[in-house]
């Protein structure tokens, strides 16, 4: 089981920092949180990957001060800090987390990209369910190419500090991100497999009729992928499976004043947990 949760290679130091920026929405890439092991016992440290990529499989990010704007975890609710070293992979250590349920939280620096390519743009926003964007973007007399947008990444990872097979209490309290996922059942909480009540939230209010990516990894490493839509109240329910590991991912597009520089700003939320 544990093969599961161990990346198979990683990329040379060097090749990944001439990559630049983490990702490009143009691409539909999504980042998330990867640890080394999904549940540990007390007093162990555990590793944490920023991944980049698609399909749930992609590269692992170094610490670059530049592109992280804060890292933290919550035990019992209460947050801590993480801070971590230039050019470390795994980017994140959690150092001897308290017994319970651990959430990480790491939130992306702000970073541009430019469309070259109008295809891309549509092709985004169908993907990722952002409405009649290319209506509205031409409605405000925007080029179809050479155009800009900003990104913000905000993703969570949820880790059981536990005994193999016992439960690990505790609850997600949130970092209050622009856009976040909450995990309202403790996906180790025991018992027969749960049925999970996600909550997506925007601008501090829960964020109705979105689309959520679910991206289930099963224990040989083949991938589903499944769409839920949240309720009036920002509410998804989720069966999960035991013995898989998920990947669940909203985007929200918003536009920015003028017609120079960045003309929209994307906002991207995940979060990845593990079902023992």
């Amino acid at each position: 089981m544990t093969q599961l949760f161990r990346r198979m290679f990683t990329l040379p130091f060097a090749f990944v920092a001439l990559l630049g920026p983490y990702t490009t929405p143009a691409q539909s890439h999504e980042v998330w949180l990867e640890p080394q092991i999904y549940q540990v016992e007390a007093g162990q440290d555990v590793d944490i990957r920023i991944r980049n990529g698609q399909r749930f499989s992609g590269i692992s990010l170094p610490w670059f001060e530049r592109n992280i704007g804060a890292v933290a975890v919550l035990e019992q609710g209460t947050p801590r800090p993480i801070t971590g070293r230039l050019g470390d992979d795994p980017a994140i250590r959690l150092a001897q987390p308290a017994p319970g349920l651990a959430v990480v939280g790491y939130q992306s620096a702000g970073d541009t990209l430019t469309y070259t390519d109008a295809a891309k743009f549509a092709a985004f926003a169908e993907e990722k369910d952002l409405g009649d964007l290319v209506q509205a973007h031409a409605a405000r007399g925007l080029p179809d190419t050479g155009f800009q947008e900003r990104y913000w990444r905000y993703s969570k990872t949820y880790v059981a500090v536990a005994p193999m097979g016992d439960v690990a209490p505790g609850f997600d309290a949130g970092f209050g991100y622009e856009t976040e996922f909450f995990l309202r059942t403790n996906p180790y909480q025991g018992g027969a497999a749960p049925l999970l009540d996600i909550e997506l939230r925007y601008a501090n209010q829960p964020r109705a009729d979105a689309q959520i990516e679910v991206f289930a990894k099963a224990p040989d490493g083949t991938l589903t992928i499944d769409r839920l839509r949240t309720d009036a109240q920002g509410r998804a329910q989720l069966r999960a499976q035991r013995g898989f590991v998920y990947l669940l991912d909203a985007v929200v597009m918003r536009p920015l004043p003028g017609n120079e520089g960045p003309v929209w700003e994307s906002l991207w939320a995940s979060a990845t947990f593990f079902v023992p």
